[in-house]
């Protein structure tokens, strides 16, 4: 791993939920292993980025950005 960033948190406040850099993203489904609150779903596709299947419901914890 070389430090790079594949989910970034909103850092404007919680007012949004996570974005997922697509052109970035390896599809591992790390973040969507960790998930608190389920709202990111691993993709069907391997190697695809994670679905944001209930934006509305992240708790803006950033456990997925690890």
């Amino acid at each position: 791993m070389s430090g790079e960033t594949y989910i970034l948190p909103n850092f404007t406040g919680p007012t949004l939920a996570v974005s997922i850099d697509e052109t970035i993203c390896i599809g591992c489904n790390a973040c969507a292993n960790i998930c608190r609150t389920q709202t990111i779903m691993p993709n069907a596709e391997p190697g695809k980025p994670p679905v944001l299947a209930y934006p509305d419901e992240c708790w803006y914890c950033a456990c997925c950005v690890e």
